[in-house]
């Protein structure tokens, strides 16, 4: 019997010996790193599918890091410098790091390939990422801002049937309101030009901090999407209904008013009033371009970004007023032009308008 329990007993000694050992704490998880920037939708987009797939049905441990807290920027293009992700220095969040693998966006695509990295470290046994690298000595790399690109997108955006529609109008009733004093049309047009380039700067300015520092960019830009598509919803309307080239003219009391208000400080004050009307209707590369700006690595080209691009937009209004006031050309080719147009400008800037609010409407999804 003794005999008996010996043998037992060395059988289970060499079948512990055989058999593979189980860690005490079961499979180590694959490490994922997580960089976001709150408000942003890409970024809400990339963490509920990282929540809602990832999470649910892989061993993994994610790792969230808010760009803006602590050294978070610096440690991702750490990273992206390890793996050689250009695309991540170069567009930023949302960006994920799995291992030596590193993807940029929050396309389908981009989740697709996260899945299919994770099933082959899976099947591979390879390890799982490596842990984050202290943060370099505050070294940002630059972002690779292209003024020349800034200056086209403000000169395009000028010309878009809403801003050329109201500067013309201003013009056209400067001029016939003053039977075409030049020095008047010269000097309220400079006013008008240089309200408006400083107006849209600070509004510039105040977005850039709103959309870096608080988590208002996707409430903000739900508003404008609604606002964008209200106000090509009627101005189709309003095209459709004065298809007969139907001309509109004050009535006889309003002129003297006009008159009063086309003064010196009366320009300025139209100036101020058209930031804000032209804001919904324009803001599509102004909005492109305050999202660039608003990075934190463009900080130190932000202001120059800003005035750069006000200044395009604002350059073919102060031509326009320097040819008319200079007497370079007659203001009857420019007014038939625009009376024969107005209802075609009035159909090309609601669809814009509804295009630009959809698009604003999809960023959001």
């Amino acid at each position: 019997m003794r005999r008996l329990l010996s043998l037992s007993f060395l059988f289970l000694c060499c079948l512990n010996l055989l058999l593979p050992s189980q860690p005490s704490g079961g499979e180590l998880p694959i490490e994922i790193y997580f960089f976001f920037e709150k408000g942003c939708p890409y970024s809400r987009k990339i963490n509920n599918f990282l929540t809602e797939r990832i999470e649910n049905h892989y061993p993994v441990k994610i790792k969230k890091l808010e760009i803006h807290e602590d050294d978070h920027l610096q440690i991702m293009f750490k990273m992206a410098q390890e793996r050689g992700a250009e695309e991540i220095i170069n567009q930023g969040v949302p960006a994920v790091f799995i291992g030596p693998h590193a993807f940029q966006g929050a396309s389908r695509r981009t989740e697709r390939l996260i899945e299919k990295t994770l099933r082959e470290i899976i099947l591979n046994k390879k390890a799982s990422a490596p842990p984050a690298p202290s943060p370099p000595e505050k070294v940002v790399p630059p972002l690779r801002l292209s003024y020349p690109l800034i200056f086209s997108a403000g000169l395009l955006s000028a010309f878009n049937p809403c801003s050329l529609g109201v500067f013309i109008l201003f013009l056209g009733s400067l001029i016939t309101l003053t039977q075409f004093q030049r020095m008047r049309v010269l000097v309220s047009g400079l006013l008008f030009s240089l309200t408006y380039f400083c107006g849209s700067l600070l509004v510039g300015l105040g977005l850039r901090y709103s959309l870096r520092e608080t988590n208002l960019r996707a409430p903000f830009s739900l508003g404008v999407a609604l606002l964008a598509i209200g106000g090509g919803i009627y101005y189709l309307w309003s095209g459709l209904r004065h298809s007969r080239k139907e001309t509109y003219s004050p009535p006889p009391g309003w002129k003297n008013l006009f008159q009063r208000f086309f003064t010196i400080p009366g320009s300025m004050a139209v100036g101020a009033l058209a930031v804000f009307f032209l804001f919904p209707c324009s803001s599509g590369p102004y909005l492109a371009v305050l999202a660039l700006l608003a990075r934190p690595e463009a900080k130190s080209q932000a202001i120059t970004g800003l005035i750069l691009y006000n200044a395009a937009f604002i350059l073919p209004f102060v031509l326009l007023t320097l040819a008319l006031g200079g007497g370079l050309f007659s203001w009857d080719r420019i007014s038939t032009w625009q009376k024969n147009h107005q209802n075609k400008l009035k159909l090309v800037l609601g669809l814009l308008l509804i295009l630009l609010g959809a698009w604003l409407l999809l960023t959001l999804v």
